[in-house]
């Protein structure tokens, strides 16, 4: 007769405060809100089970989880795709079910739902979403076969995950407004970085309604993916301040007290808790209030009959010291766990050592594919018997996973030592790699290919006993891998693969396979750049362009071979490979060109460019021979370090040649840059800004045209910094150029991401709005600059960070750009090609005027006028750079008293006078207050030497720019505008009640603006109209604080497009 036996259930310890919130939360998802809630904690201490026990059986609700293990990052997206599968597929076995695929349908466009499709499609029967046979919808599924799947996949890298992203975000709006929608992320330390961004978008989405998602992490994980914990402190500092209250809530679980074990034992035995000390005790002490660790060591005092269930008397028995005999307190957790999987068959131990090789979660048709790796005779008869045990559990009508990860790195750890390890994966990997159904799933395929580099990288002689076909076979795998890998985004493992693709191939690739070996070498470049590693990038990027026999597989390497000289600083390389380049395509540029000459081409470029209207531009044929498309990137990418060199004829002759080239050859890509850099030529050279900005707009059309990816990328932060400022209002851009970045750096764009930073960067310096934030996005800027190892860009931006560490007090010497924190980290850089040194004049040029030393402004203005600007003429920058030569032109003209040198400055004044009355008449909206303080400061200096207009009418131009400022909203702007005027009063002796207005005003300003060094000085200078400690106080207080903490500005324009108007009608004169 068999013995009776019952097992001990341990029941759930209550944690009242954790679970309130948990319902809460959920109580708030359901009346219409976001909500999320991250679980920490060690392993074993419940938080899974925290979350089941709180949302009980989550009635009238959509309910998904997933778990992610170790594996998670090699598998991109696979867990999100579980997730997001299961809860479409719960909507469908709900009582709406039937409206569920319809409501996302209706809510997703076109190129959504086909991403979408594909993304949750696993194998050409496996279709979450309806077929569609609408027209709009029509061929969402005309490709059925894996590698129809992988060219959507790749189409949504284009877009930097951007469609993937609102698709989901949309499917999951869509599911929401039928019901509450809960889901769970279990060891989400574990996932891919792609995943966590998507998870961060969700929260940070305030259309989202109705869901309340759940993540658990552990505390302490040495094998958390690279980057997840500061993503966690990112994500918890950043949601407190853009999300409503209650939207984002941590909570942290601990291991139990020792008195909390007395009382989850008592409540489990049915005993009194004195009556259960000494047991109490002894679990402590082995599982120091670990609960998993708990529920193991009881489980197994039954298994060796030290904790028995009376029948008789309906009670538990045990002895204190027969445990004590029997149970070593030495044993760990491993050891438990080993223990328990001995005392199973044979066939099921090997079960589960096989199901441990793939990771926490198992394609059950895998294992059966692969049993013979471990002679497992039965898979599915085992799977009964380890569920039975609870050692795993079913996920659905295929896939399994272990109860707990402990589990499976203990079966994992239990392979036999007579047994390679490596070799185990080298089976589980050939029995996996020829079934092409199998592979179909994403998940699958992953562990295929990780199993296959496991057995090699476990084992070198494996390679050697392969065939040149199977080495070119699994070099296939690695690179098809590793393409699925960065197509989500996730680089890092997708440069693991390709690097084992690489080496598969041996230490001839080239020779090995010549197509197979590029395409590697093309993907690993790119990678490696990405990861910021710049000589493996331009090594691997030199050996494409050097054995590929395809003109057209070049202009991706020569792009990624640009930006790795750029990145370290090697603009004489560029220079020179360019016209090595450039020769072979049958395009010879003089080294050296003549003014007359280039002034003639560009003459020649502006007459045919001006002939042809829109649409005959629009109009012309694509662009059929590649060497010319080449030729075109080839120039493109010469054209900016010439202009660093200031070789500004060059710069004129490479954009006349890629405009002909454009105008003989017809469109594409890469036809915007040309008219980009044509437009900056005419804004700058002709001042016709209605033509540069009517190229800008063609090429904008272009980008459309064309899409944007590779090096037109770059035309999307040129436009607005060229062309678009002259007629729209510059906060404007701001916007876009965040986009710009953030799209690019998705994309693994890193040169075009950090181009945007820049042009941001510059742009809001001088757009008047406040300093703070910028402070804290240029420190974290060139933080990321130094992180990539791209030097070029920390050397163009530091400059920048020096002169408002300068500003805002966070330096020794306030009116110094030649010492600081950041000068000094700059100066022990290599930089030969003096990158950045003419912004270190041109902010010490601003500072200098600002702090009243009129002496070292004029001798920077006069070393800066001497540089040529090139393409950078028509950006806004430079113009206000332009602002400050005639302002410190006109000072000079005002005080001295040398006849000479007076007409010097009276020409150069009114030289950029007359420059900015020309464009400001074509409609510069950004440059009208700065010309009306022009002209009321030329009209100051005439009154000084001649009957002039009166002090009144001095004081009205001087109002009219302090409101045009003001109005546009340039702080800064408007402060000097104030400044300038208080000096005209005090050495006028006239209107002096108006004085203390005037220079308290301006103070307001610098302080509003943030330049609080600005306005101490001025307070300095000018003591009669201060009170010394009021100034100190609020110095004291602007110093250790921001002004702002930047949430209303950061990335949002001042005038949106329904004001664009109106600004213009203000300010236009």
């Amino acid at each position: 007769m068999p013995r009776l036996s019952k097992r001990l259930q341990i029941p759930i310890i209550p944690r009242h405060e954790e679970e309130a919130l948990l319902r809460k939360s959920l109580k708030e998802a359901r009346e219409g809100s976001v909500r999320a809630v991250l679980l920490g904690g060690n392993s074993g201490t419940g938080k899974s089970t925290l979350i089941r026990t709180a949302l009980g059986d989550l009635q009238n609700c959509w309910y998904s989880e997933t778990k992610f293990d170790q594996r998670s990052a090699n598998a991109p997206l696979e867990n999100l795709r579980a997730l997001l599968s299961e809860l479409i597929e719960t909507t469908k076995q709900g009582e709406d079910g039937s409206k569920c695929p319809t409501a996302i349908k209706n809510t997703l466009d076109v190129r959504q739902y086909h991403v979408l499709r594909a993304f949750l499609k696993k194998d050409s029967k496996d279709n979450l979403l309806e077929e569609d046979s609408s027209e709009e919808f029509k061929g969402a599924d005309s490709d059925d076969d894996e590698d129809s799947v992988m060219t959507i996949t790749a189409e949504v890298s284009k877009d930097a995950l951007s469609v993937l992203t609102s698709a989901v975000k949309a499917c999951i709006r869509s599911i929401a407004k039928l019901s509450t929608v809960v889901l769970t992320a279990d060891d989400v330390h574990w996932s891919c970085q792609t995943s966590r961004e998507i998870f961060r978008s969700l929260l940070l989405d305030p259309s989202l309604e109705n869901v309340l998602i759940c993540a658990t992490f552990r505390t302490q994980e040495e094998t958390a993916t690279e980057g997840f914990y500061k993503w966690k402190e990112q994500l918890l500092g950043g949601l407190t301040e853009s999300t409503p209250p209650g939207t984002f809530q941590t909570i942290m679980l601990h291991d139990l007290t020792e008195r909390q074990v007395s009382e989850l034992l008592a409540d489990a035995l049915s005993k009194e808790i004195d009556t259960v000390q000494q047991l109490s005790d002894i679990v402590y002490g082995f599982t120091h209030g670990n609960l998993f660790f708990m529920k193991h060591f009881l489980e197994k005092l039954q298994d060796n009959d030290l904790l028995t269930f009376d029948f008789n008397l309906f009670q538990w028995n045990w002895s204190v010291e027969a445990i004590k005999r029997r149970s070593s307190l030495s044993d760990n957790v491993v050891q438990m766990l080993a223990s328990r999987i001995h005392q199973l068959p044979q066939c099921v131990q090997n079960f589960l050592m096989l199901a441990a090789c793939f990771g926490a979660h198992f394609d059950i048709r895998a294992l059966e594919k692969a049993r013979s790796a471990l002679d497992v005779e039965c898979v599915y008869q085992s799977v009964g018997e380890a569920m039975q045990q609870e050692f795993i559990m079913q996920l659905n009508e295929t896939h399994y996973r272990f109860t707990h990860d402990m589990i499976q790195l203990t079966a994992y750890g239990l392979l036999p030592d007579d047994v390679e390890v490596s070799q185990v994966h080298w089976r589980i990997g050939n029995l996996l790699m020829d079934d092409d159904v199998l592979l179909k799933d994403d998940s699958t395929f992953f562990a295929t290919v990780d199993h296959l580099n496991s057995g090699v990288n476990g084992s070198r002689d494996l390679i050697a006993s392969c065939t040149d076909d199977k080495k070119i076979k699994l070099a296939k795998l690695n690179h098809r891998a590793g393409k699925k890998a960065a197509a989500l985004s996730s680089i890092l493992p997708a440069t693991r693969y390709l690097e084992a693709g690489v080496a598969f191939l041996g230490g001839n690739p080239f020779e090995c396979d010549r197509e197979l070996a590029v395409k590697l070498y093309s993907a690993f470049a790119t990678t490696k750049f990405v990861c910021g590693h710049i000589d493996e990038a331009l090594a691997a990027s030199q050996k494409v362009m050097e054995n590929s026999t395809q003109s057209h597989k070049n202009i991706p390497m020569l792009g990624v071979m640009y930006d790795c000289y750029l990145a370290q600083g090697r603009v004489s390389d560029v220079v020179e490979y360019s016209f090595w380049k450039l020769e072979k395509l049958g395009i010879k540029l003089p080294h050296k060109p003549n003014t007359i000459h280039a002034q003639m081409e560009y003459q020649k470029m502006k007459s045919r460019l001006s002939a042809m209207s829109n649409d005959v531009i629009m109009a012309l044929p694509p662009m059929t021979d590649m060497d010319k498309e080449i030729a075109l990137e080839v120039l493109y990418r010469l054209n900016m370090p010439l202009y660093q060199r200031e070789e500004v004829e060059l710069c004129m002759l490479v954009t006349a040649q890629m405009i002909q080239i454009t105008l003989k050859y017809g469109l594409t890509k890469n036809c915007a840059q040309a008219f980009v850099f044509a437009a900056a030529f005419i804004a700058g050279q002709s001042h016709d800004i209605r033509e540069a900005y009517r190229l800008g707009q063609l090429a904008s059309k272009m980008v459309e045209r064309y899409g944007i990816s590779g090096s037109a990328l770059s035309v999307t932060t040129m436009i607005p910094t060229i062309t678009k400022w002259w007629l729209e209002p510059v906060s404007n851009n701001l916007e876009e150029f965040l986009v710009c970045e953030q799209t690019c750096m998705q994309l693994g764009m890193i040169g075009n991401a950090f181009q945007s930073t820049i042009a941001y960067s510059i742009d809001y310096f001088f757009s008047g709005l406040p300093l703070g934030p910028l402070l804290d996005d240029v420190e974290k800027h060139c933080d990321r600059y130094l992180e990539y190892n791209q030097v070029m860009y920390f050397f163009v931006v530091s400059p920048l960070w020096q002169c408002l560490l300068n500003l805002t007090g966070r330096s020794q010497n306030s009116a110094s750009m030649e010492e600081g924190e950041v000068i000094q980290k700059r100066n022990k850089m290599n930089n030969h090609n003096k990158i950045g040194d003419q912004s270190i004049k041109a902010l010490q040029m601003v500072l200098s005027f600002y702090f009243g030393d009129l002496t070292k402004a004029t001798e920077m203005a006069d070393l800066l006028q001497k540089v040529k600007p090139g393409i950078m003429k028509a950006s806004f920058w430079y113009n206000s750079r332009r602002f400050f030569y005639g302002l410190i032109a006109i000072a000079n003209f005002r005080r001295i008293l040398c006849p000479r040198q007076k007409l010097k400055y009276k020409l150069q004044a009114d030289k950029q006078l007359k420059y900015f009355r020309t464009v400001v008449k074509q409609g510069a909206i950004n440059l009208v207050h700065k010309l009306q303080l022009l002209e009321a400061e030329m009209t100051r200096a005439n009154a000084a030497r001649m009957t002039g207009p009166s002090s009144a009418t001095i004081l009205a131009k001087f109002d009219d720019a302090i409101v045009s400022a003001s109005r546009a909203g340039f702080l800064q702007d408007a402060a000097l505008a104030n400044y300038l005027c208080f000096q005209f009063i005090e050495d006028k002796k006239e209107h002096m009640h108006m004085a203390e207005l005037y220079v308290k005003r301006s103070f307001e300003l610098w302080m509003s603006w943030g330049a609080v060094t600005v306005a101490a000085s001025m307070a300095k200078r000018h003591p009669k109209y201060f009170d010394s400690d009021s100034v100190r106080s609020s110095i004291s207080s602007s110093t250790k604080a921001r002004l702002t903490d930047g949430s209303s500005y950061r990335g949002r324009a001042r005038f949106d497009p329904k004001l664009a108007a109106q600004h213009k009608e203000l300010n236009v004169v």
